[in-house]
């Protein structure tokens, strides 16, 4: 016996509808050059991707303010050295406020070599959470 359950509007709380809001948000791969600069919130950190064949790399899904989603792949070097580390230092995570802009690209000072892509990133953490002692008094 299957049940089927509906879920109406004006049942949920806020926060219920937000995060039924992100099942349905479609997180499009990042194209520097149709938006070369973007801050949103970080929804989604995902280790070891292997995809277009450009070596593994994290993919960071970002909400943005308008309520779209993007998928920033982090292959380019000087975007990965930015990234990984904060990852890897618990300085990045979901929740995080992230702004990225791409600065065009830069020649190799290496010959032989592509031209390098350029990015700056800014990170704000999240708040964390507050906490309290036994006898309900904050931790300050």
């Amino acid at each position: 016996m299957r049940i089927r359950i509906i879920l109406m509007a004006d049942n949920l709380t806020p926060e219920m509808r937000e995060l039924l809001g992100r099942t349905e948000r479609e997180y499009v791969g990042w194209d520097p050059e149709i938006l070369p600069t973007f801050v949103g919130t970080v929804a989604d950190i995902v280790p070891g991707c292997d995809c277009g064949g450009y070596g593994e790399h994290y993919i960071i899904s970002v909400d943005l303010p308008d309520g779209n989603g993007l998928a920033m792949h982090c292959f380019h070097t000087t975007l990965r050295s930015q990234i990984e580390p904060k990852i890897k230092q618990s300085r990045l995570g979901v929740g995080d406020l992230i702004a990225v802009s791409h600065k065009g690209t830069k020649d190799s000072s290496v010959k032989g070599h592509n031209a390098m892509n350029m990015y700056s990133v800014a990170i704000k953490p999240k708040a964390p959470p507050q906490q309290f002692f036994s006898d309900g008094r904050p931790v300050e």
